[in-house]
Order: structure tokens, then C-alpha cells, then sequence
């Protein structure tokens, strides 16, 4: 029997460390220019982007195609994602004044 939940013990962590998140964060305080982040995530199986967006904006503007309004933001999006290079653009359609915090996880 002890061998039993030391082999599930063992499958579980293994199981654990391939389903890891890779996070990254960045804070953008000029809203007036365009940006993209860029970074390059060592793992593997990526299938998903989650994009957790927060802070606030004077008007429009858009974070990976995502088009947020103007006022308090605080959101959460996901989209498909198979590439170790990560790429978030920032559009600056209008706004012009405020801060983004835009934390980035691979699952």
C-alpha cells in the first residue's frame, strides 16, 4: 500500500512542474506612444496567454487587440498562445494620460 501513494506522489509532482506558469509583468506610464513588449518564456506545452490588465486611461486605447475604454480598468483575458516568444502590443488610439499595469502569464 505504501507503494502505491509514494508512485501517486511521484506522478502528482511530475504532473505539477509540466503545468507551471511562466509570469511577467510590466507597468506603462507614457500612454501617448505605441510600445510592444517582448519576452521569451523556457517552457514547454504553451497553450494559453492571459493577459490581467489594471489601472487607468483617459480614452481609448487597445493591449494585444484588446480595445479598453476610457476610465478605471481592472480585466482579464485569455487567447490561445503556441509560442515560446511572447509579443504584447500596446496601441495608444487615443489615450493619452494615465498608467497600465499588465501582468502576462503563459499556461
Amino acid at each position: 500500500m505504501k507503494i502505491w501513494i509514494y508512485i501517486l506522489l511521484q506522478l502528482f509532482t511530475l504532473m505539477s512542474c509540466k503545468f507551471k506558469t511562466s509570469t511577467r509583468s510590466f507597468v506603462l506610464k507614457e500612454l501617448s506612444k505605441d510600445t510592444t513588449f517582448q519576452f521569451i518564456v523556457n517552457k514547454e506545452s504553451i497553450t494559453t496567454l492571459q493577459l490581467n490588465v489594471k489601472g487607468e486611461v483617459n480614452d481609448t486605447c487597445s493591449v494585444s487587440g484588446l480595445i479598453l475604454a476610457a476610465g478605471k480598468i481592472d480585466t482579464l483575458w485569455s487567447t490561445d498562445w503556441y509560442n515560446k516568444k511572447v509579443i504584447v502590443p500596446y496601441k495608444s488610439l487615443k489615450a493619452n494620460k494615465g498608467s497600465l499595469y499588465i501582468e502576462c502569464k503563459i499556461l
